[in-house]
């Protein structure tokens, strides 16, 4: 008898050599036991080239990449800095919004380390990309020596002094606490110990200006592009809640639920980073209220979607709730604008409510 995790990495294989589209391995990863859960885990994890034959092209275009470029050198310019190191994995966690993705279109394992050095004039380096980055075409890959990978940090030592920098004024992203622009969930400086000793040991002549906020603010600037991207995950993330309220009965397992959400995002190539749903085990009794939130990442973009929903009949309680609720909703988007700041606008709705 075949094994289940050879099934499973035969299925894997057979889609990173084309031998399966998208849609034929989702059906068959579905037969499996655990089959959705193993294919939710790979697909993000796919090659640049396997992803792009089986996805499309990267998100964003080249003119994106330029107006991302030119906004960051015009920051560089206003504060002085003659370059910056932009690590992967110090933003949000999410897709292409993770500080080195965004400057350079992609090529990072969702995983692993990484980084970008960004020179205020000439072309930026990518540091331990493990494919290639559609906006920067110069890169210093993962090395290994004795079967060991070499610490990144000595690589953005390489790639600095390489661009004749060593000696400048350097902008760094996630090396101090409390910065504002941040996850609140991960603001307590985001480069690992090792990288910044090794980056501040070989660039013993450099100066290191942290701007992890300045740099978080510029991201939050979007594009028509990013805005049509983060339009799209939010149709997905309402579709998702829309298929929960349709489906969602008295006396459902609650598995059936999370099965119904993981084929969902699988089938609209989206995942979601995070899935703040309690579903407690065993059949959903009558009245039972469920609160859902989840962050929707597609193909670039990211919305972050909630719903409170009651299975069966609603007490008087929830009903007066509700109302209140969608009251305060209606206040919030009729009134939320460039220029308006959240905590005034929370004060205006605490009066209200």
């Amino acid at each position: 008898m075949i094994s289940m995790e050879k099934r499973l990495n035969d299925l894997v294989a057979r889609l990173s050599n084309g031998q399966l589209d998208r849609r034929e391995f989702l059906t068959r990863m579905a037969l499996i036991p655990g089959g959705v859960a193993a294919a939710a885990a790979v697909l993000p994890m796919l090659p640049a080239e396997t992803a792009h034959a089986q996805f499309g092209p990267p998100p964003f275009s080249p003119a994106e990449g330029e107006r991302r470029h030119a906004r960051i050198r015009a920051m560089m310019a206003d504060k002085g800095l003659d370059c910056m190191i932009i690590p992967h994995r110090a933003g949000d966690g999410v897709n292409l919004l993770q500080y080195a993705n965004y400057v350079s279109g992609g090529g990072f394992f969702i995983f692993g380390d990484g980084a970008v050095v960004f020179p205020l004039e000439g072309d930026p380096i990518a540091v331990a990309n493990r494919f290639p980055s559609p906006w920067i075409s110069r890169s210093k890959p993962v090395v290994f020596e004795d079967g060991v990978q070499v610490p990144m940090g000595h690589q953005i030592v390489e790639a600095v002094e390489e661009l004749g920098l060593e000696n400048s004024t350097i902008g760094v992203v996630g090396t101090v606490t409390g910065s504002e622009g941040l996850n609140e969930f991960i603001n307590d400086g985001l480069v690992t110990y090792s990288t910044w000793a090794a980056v501040v040991a070989g660039l013993p002549n450099a100066e290191f200006v942290d701007i992890s906020g300045d740099f978080g603010v510029l991201m939050a600037v979007k594009s028509e592009e990013e805005i049509t991207a983060c339009v799209n995950a939010a149709l997905i993330g309402e579709g998702l809640h829309e298929m929960m309220i349709e489906t969602t009965h008295v006396g459902m397992d609650t598995g059936e639920l999370r099965e119904n959400v993981a084929l969902h995002l699988l089938r609209n190539g989206a995942t979601a980073d995070v899935q703040a749903a309690f579903f407690p085990p065993g059949p959903i009794p009558d009245g039972y209220v469920f609160n859902s939130e989840y962050g929707i990442i597609h193909d670039g973009g990211y919305c972050q979607v909630t719903l409170c929903m009651v299975v069966g009949a609603m007490s008087a309680r929830m009903e007066a709730l509700t109302e209140v609720a969608h009251e305060l909703m209606d206040y919030g988007a009729e009134h939320l604008c460039a220029g308006k700041r959240f905590g005034d606008l929370m004060e205006e709705m605490e009066g209200i409510s």
